[in-house]
């Protein structure tokens, strides 16, 4: 499983990141996506 690593002190630069992540599909439908944020702030 690769990590990838994003940083910015932007939120809609990470935002943009991730949406453009989600986009590509992953190549099994039953592999799990694990996302991780700094905060619970975040997570919403």
């Amino acid at each position: 499983m690769p990590l990838n690593l994003y940083t910015s002190n932007r939120m809609e630069v990470l935002v943009d990141t991730l949406a453009a992540a989600l986009r590509e599909p992953l190549a099994s439908p039953f592999t799990q996506e694990v996302i991780v944020v700094q905060s619970r702030g975040m997570q919403r």
